[in-house]
């Protein structure tokens, strides 16, 4: 399946038109639950001719909730048991939703017996969709066949970065076959010489849909005219970088350079975007204040009744912002006033003692962020970008990290697509893996990316997936 930037996150085509299957499975629930409950009524007939609006506002709902609950996640994958239960919780999210808008908008209201079977139409419909679109994913013929020119250390670098099954599952590598005098590290299992052929011949025999150029030797002489043949003929010739970032949502930074940065298509921040996303996210955060602030309230309480009321509720910390920029993060205080007696900087850890019961909880359902709010109404951060990071971490991960200063050139934010797609980080081979997916951010930001991150993150609030 190729991929397409129409949704901002390379949601791939087959994805998309699975999204617009179970949104219409959600429309014609309504319709179908209509008819069930009122067969035979004599309003029937009158009933079904006013139902466009209320199963569109249901179809949304439903759609919205499964993209929130992670069903149409960057790299699908999950057991049927896992899909039946993501799908069981969509459905419950989406009846809370729909009835707050059937609340403020009672024109909308559909009724409780039409809406539970219309809520039982679609978990039927679209749970056995999602299984079934799986299964598909899995089979041999749906899947991209795919050929590697190089088989050298960028080659086996990109091999063992996509190993899982999961990380495969749009695509299968055929083989890969070795450039001009360069030296074989990938299994011999894949190796496909030359041996006289063309590389036209060898990907017309092997039906191949697409070559990755990933040679180790940069200023290597590559075989152009071949190259140039398949590409007339419908084959898609990429770099490893651009392969990489479409399947796995994140760069790689070991097979990047300064040409690709400059000559890709991203990593553009014009001031017409600052601008638009400025006023996204003011707007979206006092509606997010306007409805959170007794959660921020109780959460105070908590940690005043905790710790007693002489001891600080907030907490403040420097980090690194927009173009390195220094700014003062707040956060409700979730560690002991003594976590850092010593001044030492330290990583959060799993089951970190410093971590008091209060601030355990919650840590786990990102409360302790809400103050942050006042960050992003400072202009200090962004409500989606790279997670800002202490100067004394980054000081030393910009030694470490090639391209660290990548994600400075985007305004951090309060989630991301690395608190989206990795759990949380406590070194610097995890601040690593998270790079590359903030780089993948900076290079692709959008609205329409923010708003799948704003809804990804939903998941990760309810299910308290990452908080340590």
């Amino acid at each position: 399946m190729l991929a397409t930037k129409n949704f901002g996150n390379h949601l791939s085509k087959g994805i998309a038109i699975l999204v617009a299957l179970q949104a219409s499975i959600a429309f014609g629930s309504v319709y179908l639950a209509t008819w069930i409950r009122m067969h035979g009524s004599e309003r029937l007939h009158a009933m079904v001719h006013g139902l466009f609006m209320h199963s569109l506002i249901f179809a949304l709902g439903m759609t919205l909730c499964l993209f929130a609950i992670g069903l149409y996640r960057h790299q699908i994958r999950g057991t049927v048991d896992q899909i039946i239960l993501q799908v069981l919780v969509a459905v419950g999210l989406a009846a809370v939703m729909l009835s707050v808008i059937y609340y403020i908008f009672p024109s909308l209201y559909i009724g409780r017996g039409i809406m539970a079977l219309a809520g039982l139409i679609s978990f039927a419909g679209i749970a056995s969709t999602h299984i079934l679109f799986i299964s598909a994913l899995d089979q041999e013929a749906f899947k991209r066949r795919v050929l590697l020119y190089g088989a050298g250390k960028n080659a086996s670098s990109l091999l063992e970065r996509m190993q899982r099954k999961s990380d495969r599952r749009l695509f299968r590598i055929i083989g890969c076959i070795p450039a001009t005098d360069e030296t074989i590290q990938v299994t011999n299992e894949i190796v496909i010489p030359l041996a006289g052929d063309s590389i036209a011949k060898i990907a017309h025999a092997n039906k191949v849909e697409e070559i990755i150029v990933v040679p180790d030797e940069r200023r290597l002489s590559l075989p152009v005219d071949d190259l140039l043949k398949l590409k007339l003929e419908g084959v898609r010739i990429s770099n490893a970088v651009t392969f990489y970032e479409r399947y796995m949502g994140k760069l790689q930074t070991d097979l990047m350079n300064p040409t690709w940065i400059v000559f890709s298509d991203g990593f553009e921040q014009s001031r017409g975007k600052q601008v638009i996303k400025r006023a996204f996210d003011l707007v979206l955060s006092l509606a997010i204040l306007a409805l959170s602030w007794p959660i921020m309230l109780a959460a105070i309480l908590a940690i005043w009744i905790e710790d007693g009321f002489n001891k600080p509720v907030l907490y403040k910390q420097i980090r690194v912002g927009y173009k390195g920029k220094l700014f003062q993060i707040l956060k409700l205080r979730s560690m002991r006033p003594d976590a850092e007696a010593d001044g030492k900087a330290r990583w959060a850890n799993t089951n970190d003692n410093r971590v008091t019961r209060v601030g355990a909880f919650i840590r786990k359902y990102r409360i302790d962020e809400l103050p942050q709010l006042f960050n992003i109404f400072l202009g200090h951060m962004s409500l989606v970008g790279p997670r800002p990071e202490r100067p004394e971490f980054v000081e030393n991960l910009r030694k470490e990290i090639n391209y660290y200063d990548l994600r400075h050139r985007v305004r951090p934010g309060v989630t991301g697509w690395a608190q989206l797609s990795y759990p949380y980080g406590a070194n610097d081979r995890d601040a690593l893996e998270k790079l590359q997916f903030d780089l993948y951010y900076a290079k692709n930001a959008n609205l329409i990316l923010d708003l799948y991150i704003l809804l990804g993150t939903v998941e990760v609030i309810l299910l308290g997936k990452g908080g340590r």
